[in-house]
């Protein structure tokens, strides 16, 4: 059991590894449209303003944003699952003694607090459904 939870922790540590260098790039590629943009702004002159283009840029930066708040809520979640692995968590320091019910309540909490946390506010719901319906038109 214990070994099975080491290879879940280092693929945790390997997904949000993943995920931080995603956000890294997407950044990068946010940054580049805005650079586009403003060139594009700075060479068409102010009297033909593409409302469009302003739009779809600042519904990616919008959704950048709820991204990054997104990793940062998940890497705030790790510390707690990693520290799942303390004995008084897994019930280890109580089996001698019976308690293997301590250590299941407590993880059963971690869990229903991981969960509970996981969840996207409505706003960034409704944020995605408006990014999506800009990329089918």
């Amino acid at each position: 059991d214990l070994e099975q939870h080491e290879k879940m922790l280092t693929g945790l540590r390997s997904l949000m590894s993943n995920m931080a260098e995603c956000h890294d790039a997407l950044g990068r590629i946010v940054d580049s449209l805005w650079q586009f943009h403003f060139e594009v702004e700075n060479n068409e002159g102010m009297m033909n303003k593409d409302e469009s283009l302003e739009h779809i840029v600042t519904c990616v930066t919008s959704l950048y944003q709820m991204l990054s708040m997104e990793l940062y809520r998940k890497q705030n979640m790790v510390p707690m699952v990693i520290d799942s692995t303390k004995d008084e968590i897994l019930g280890m320091n109580e089996l001698g003694k019976g308690g293997h019910d301590v250590g299941t309540k407590k993880s059963q909490a971690l869990v229903r607090e991981c969960c509970k946390l996981w969840k996207r506010s409505s706003s960034d719901e409704e944020l995605l459904l408006s990014v999506m319906k800009l990329g089918e038109s």
